[in-house]
């Protein structure tokens, strides 16, 4: 089992540090001087301050060595540098505004499960049905509706006409409803056609026949046998989707007006603060290159194969190495 993390641990890595590169090269092709940023705009200032300043953020030096010197602060410190706009370290304000972030993923991925597991399985039981038929039509739908569009029709059916929930804010829990509902019922469409076609193909096994022969009731068989087999292509959905769900935060943040990180990067980016932007979207990779390992190390407790797998390796090594003994 520990070799196996390590395993998915070491694999992390790589992947990581390209995303950085990826990034780092996307922003430094976008056109513009940082420093007429940072001075000003067509404010006149001296060519020595230009070039003071610029010598002093390292922009004459090549791209490799930029680039570098940029990972190392990263690994040594967790330094992703300072707000062109603000001069205030973009890690801090990072973790400012993380709690946000986590609070509207958290909720919208608990949702996303709730609503998507359960249709998924009830849908796949009652096949053919009136359910299963309404519930692949708005799972359907769910998938097409951008989240931008989602937001704007809840805001605009809850807030505008029903005033039932406030637009924007993050101050209690009727500002949260809104955008959790929105990110949330997005990733439940697709969770839901997953878990509905792996428990299809769970359910028609023998082994669940046979269960049905010896008279166990059907909650049991669908719970006990036919869900703990069909989790692990809903995990794999769900881990993904808890990383796409970060990803609309962008956008849900943006529509409602919360200050996560989603906000802070797009304000970001209308400044051109190239700091700001890729720290903020390296953290976001980070984060779900942290929630791949997580799906990855709930395989090895929910796929039993796994543990025999790499147990089956230690146990072929430890017999190779009692054969050399005896030979010796």
């Amino acid at each position: 089992m520990a070799r196996y993390i390590l395993k998915r641990v070491l694999y992390m890595i790589p992947v990581t540090i390209g995303v950085v590169f990826l990034i780092y090269s996307l922003m430094c092709l976008i056109p513009g001087n940082p420093v007429q940023l940072i001075l000003g705009l067509g404010s006149e200032v001296s060519q020595d301050e230009i070039d003071a300043l610029t010598e002093e953020l390292g922009l004459n030096d090549p791209f490799i060595v930029r680039f570098a010197n940029y990972l190392k602060g990263i690994i040594t410190k967790f330094d992703f540098g300072k707000s062109y706009s603000t001069r205030k370290p973009v890690m801090k304000e990072i973790m400012e505004r993380f709690p946000y972030t986590f609070k509207l993923a958290v909720l919208s991925i608990i949702l996303s499960v709730f609503l998507g597991v359960l249709t998924g399985i009830i849908a796949a039981t009652k096949q053919y049905s009136i359910f299963d038929g309404l519930a692949t039509t708005l799972a359907l739908l769910g998938v097409s509706m951008p989240i931008f569009w989602l937001a704007l029709m809840l805001i605009l059916i809850f807030s505008i006409n029903l005033n039932l929930f406030p637009v924007s804010g993050s101050y209690g829990f009727e500002y949260w409803v809104l955008p959790v509902a929105t990110v949330g019922l997005n990733g439940a469409a697709n969770i839901m056609r997953t878990t509905r076609s792996s428990m299809l193909e769970t359910i028609r096994q023998d082994y669940i026949r046979t269960a049905r022969a010896k008279g166990q009731t059907e909650i049991k068989i669908i719970f006990n046998h036919a869900l703990k087999n069909a989790l692990i292509p809903v995990i794999t959905v769900i881990g993904m989707q808890f990383g796409g769900i970060l990803g609309d935060t962008v956008i849900s943040e943006t529509v409602f007006a919360i200050p996560g990180i989603g906000k802070y990067t797009i304000d970001a980016i209308m400044k051109r603060d190239q700091p700001v932007v890729m720290g903020s979207i390296m953290f976001l990779s980070f984060c779900v290159s942290v929630i791949n390992l997580i799906v990855d190390v709930l395989y090895s407790f929910i796929d039993p194969r796994i543990k025999t797998l790499y147990k089956t390796s230690n146990e072929k090594k430890g017999l190779a190495k009692e054969v050399s003994t005896t030979n010796e």
